[in-house]
């Protein structure tokens, strides 16, 4: 036997009337969830009775293309089903002693109901760092179809320009300017939850029942933790006074501030120091700025402009 085929990243696309591709993908997966029980009776040693239970499938995948995912997926999830012909996650195929294959010789995985929910929207400070936002895909059965296709012989998609890169911008937290700034997380916080019945195989339900996302900040700066900037007892910041960029990248360094190209978020929730500092040898101490977010009754706890000017 010797190596025949060999498949690796594109694309993903969101099928609607105006069909999105979202390339700089860094990475994309999909898994059957497969349930098997094995069970041992009469006292055997071995199991003598064996059945597929149930399937859970579902998938992944992460871009540098925040503008792209945010502006059409959002920070509370997509519906797949609401899309005209479902979300596709697609495998271009290599070709044997050369580079890529030719037209119709790719591989199309087809989704049409469930959930796209994003997880973490990172960045960290540094060359060769950007900006990424990563997503779970969850699925679930209509009743028909099985919950995802696999299609072969596929042409791919004309890919868009890998045109978007985001690094870390200006921060402030409650008014308070958070600088010697390293890195940034958002953890979205979107719970999803799976039910199933009637002996059915796959899960047939899909729903949001919470969304409670968190945003922290790391850097080298022990003064964050400070009477004047973020005291002990933490800081209340509101979306007014707690907010952040992401700048966009440009082939000469960046796009300027005044043009609406970066990401800009604001926040409610209390911030707190985590870490007040971790030092080791002569390296800068590091810390940690932890602020959960809540609802004020009329923003989302996250709000988020894909399209903005940095002021």
């Amino acid at each position: 036997m010797s190596i025949s085929r060999k498949y690796s990243l594109y694309a993903v696309r969101l099928n609607d009337l105006a069909d999105v591709l979202i390339s700089g993908v860094t990475s994309q997966g999909l898994d059957t969830g497969s349930q098997v029980d094995a069970e041992v009776t009469g006292a055997e040693v071995y199991p003598r009775w064996y059945a597929l239970t149930g399937q859970n499938p579902g998938g992944r995948f992460a871009t540098h293309h925040l503008a792209t995912a945010l502006t059409n997926i959002g920070m509370t999830g997509l519906s797949i089903a609401s899309l005209q012909s479902g979300l596709e996650l697609i495998l271009q195929k290599h070709a044997e002693g050369g580079m890529r294959a030719g037209a119709l010789s790719h591989r199309i995985y087809g989704m049409t109901e469930g959930l796209i929910v994003p997880g973490t929207i990172s960045c960290l400070h540094g060359p060769g760092q950007h900006a990424s936002v990563d997503y779970r895909i969850v699925l679930t059965w209509d009743g028909s179809n099985e919950p995802f296709t696999v299609t072969d012989s596929q042409t791919l998609p004309t890919a868009e320009d890998d045109d978007e890169r985001f690094a870390i911008g200006p921060w402030s937290v409650g008014g308070v300017t958070i600088d010697h700034l390293r890195g940034v997380t958002i953890d979205c916080g979107v719970n999803v939850v799976t039910e199933g019945g009637d002996g059915d195989l796959y899960p047939t339900f899909a729903s949001i029942p919470t969304i409670t996302p968190v945003l922290r900040l790391n850097g080298i700066d022990p003064e964050w933790l400070k009477a004047a900037n973020i005291p002990l007892t933490g800081k209340v910041g509101t979306h007014a006074i707690t907010i952040g960029y992401f700048r966009k990248r440009s082939a000469t360094g960046f796009v300027a501030n005044a043009t609406a190209q970066h990401i800009k978020f604001t926040a409610a929730g209390l911030a707190y120091i985590e870490n007040a500092f971790d030092a080791s040898g002569v390296a800068a101490a590091e810390c940690s700025l932890v602020m959960p977010l809540r609802y004020d009754g009329t923003n989302a706890p996250l709000t988020i402009n894909t399209a903005s000017a940095i002021i």
